[in-house]
């Protein structure tokens, strides 16, 4: 700073003490892992309808095996 120019104007507030303004990390980690265990929960369901999906597509693929699914077909062929 340049000598003689003031940086700002005004008090510098006082903190309470009794305020505690440290954060609390215990309460901070235990809200993480809840929800760590909370997304992980989600993506198992997702695993699972993955499974089902998995599952259908190749039954589909066995039953009709000359069928070809229209983001696969060429601009050439007729999309219905």
């Amino acid at each position: 700073m340049n000598k003689g120019k003031k940086f700002g104007y005004g008090s510098i507030p006082v903190v309470d003490p009794s305020v505690d303004a440290s954060p609390n990390y215990q309460e901070m980690y235990l809200e993480t892992q809840e929800k760590l265990q909370k997304s992980e929960q989600v993506i198992e369901g997702m695993q699972l309808k993955f499974k089902d999906v998995d599952f259908w597509i190749t039954m589909m693929q066995n039953k009709f095996p000359n069928e070809v699914p229209p983001s696969m077909r060429t601009n050439n062929e007729h999309q219905w």
